[in-house]
């Protein structure tokens, strides 16, 4: 699969689209859910990944078993 570019078009910066980008850093993504998530606070790692945890858990909720099944060793994991 060939991408025509690789720089994030929903922000102002126009920088690589990474994951650190997108999760931290992208101005656009930032105004969407800081709200949400970060309640108008800059967003740190050891903040994001337990909050990441406690919203999945929800939406873990919902899902069909078979992905819970999946999915909740990959979370435990992750705290």
């Amino acid at each position: 699969m060939v991408l025509e570019s690789v720089t994030c078009d929903l922000c102002i910066l126009q920088r690589t689209e990474t994951d650190v980008h997108l999760i931290l850093r992208c101005n656009f993504a930032n105004a969407c859910w800081n709200d949400w998530i970060f309640n108008n606070r800059d967003p740190l790692i050891q903040e994001c990944k337990p909050k990441f945890c406690r919203e999945f858990k929800l939406i873990l909720l919902k899902a069909k078993q078979h992905n819970v099944t999946a999915i909740e060793p990959w979370l435990a994991m992750q705290l």
